[in-house]
């Protein structure tokens, strides 16, 4: 049988970052596509496979800025778990806050996991490492 392909859509308002993420994604798990959204409203777009996103086969992982400008990353955490049909998908979120209290709150919301964002394309790339080896190779993921 062949290798799975796994779509992750990643939400950050941060194009620079996006692109980093794109290169250390394509270095670690070749598998995936990585589809970039800047904001919330693309961000429900893109799960529910509309307008411009209904190419996309489904989305497996959402990588989730919390700091967003406008509907924050939070709001779209929230609009994700009160879906039927996006509650179950698994949301990475990202912060560049260490709080406990930003932790806590996300994990509230329905976070599957909270890290900081990594400030460099080393520590992007180790991110992204351990995000492919535990949700793309050992986690069994909701269809």
């Amino acid at each position: 049988m062949a290798p799975k392909h796994f779509n992750i859509l990643l939400v950050d308002d941060s194009e620079a970052d996006a692109r980093l993420f794109q290169i250390a994604l394509g270095e670690v798990a070749p598998r995936v596509s990585l589809y970039w959204v800047a904001s919330g409203e693309e961000a429900i777009q893109a799960l529910q496979g509309v307008d411009r996103f209904r190419d996309i086969s489904g989305v497996d992982i959402v990588i989730l800025d919390s700091n967003m400008p406008g509907n924050g990353g939070l709001d779209i955490l929230q609009r994700i778990r009160g879906d039927e049909e996006t509650r179950f998908r698994p949301v990475l979120v990202m912060s560049s806050s260490q709080d406990p209290r930003d932790v806590r709150r996300s994990y509230e919301l329905g976070a599957n996991s909270y890290f900081v964002k990594p400030m460099t394309l080393a520590g992007i790339q180790d991110v992204c490492q351990i995000i492919s080896r535990y949700w793309l190779e050992l986690a069994e993921l909701p269809v």
